[in-house]
């Protein structure tokens, strides 16, 4: 049985077919679900699928390669005071197939002291 946490990989390649934007919505209503201290819930999202700005991110983010393909993305922005990105997260269909990969190791997990 496949676990959705343990089993999740990156995407990097993405298909054309466009994303609908009832399943954009259902990822932010998921976002802001979570949890946040005192209730405060510090977010706000800007949802890109402007081409000319996926396009030009990866010429001022090194690790963003993707958005280029990616239909959409949604950027995460903290408000204590002012914006402050936090993460960019490219959402599209998947082109591409990759196997879970388990990453867990032993000797990387320390308890109360290093």
């Amino acid at each position: 049985m496949s676990d959705p946490v343990l089993d999740r990989r990156s995407i990097r390649k993405y298909t054309d077919q466009p994303v609908p934007d009832k399943l954009v919505e259902t990822l932010l209503r998921a976002a802001m679900s979570a949890p946040s201290a005192g209730n405060q819930q510090p977010w706000h999202f800007v949802v890109i699928r402007d081409r000319a700005i996926l396009e030009a991110v990866p010429g001022f983010h090194p690790y963003s390669r993707m958005m280029v393909k990616a239909p959409v993305a949604i950027l995460v922005c903290g408000m204590p005071g002012h914006v402050i990105p936090f993460a960019l997260l490219p959402v599209g269909y998947p082109a591409e197939s990759k196997k879970p990969s388990h990453r867990y190791h032993e000797e990387r997990v320390h308890h109360d002291t290093w």
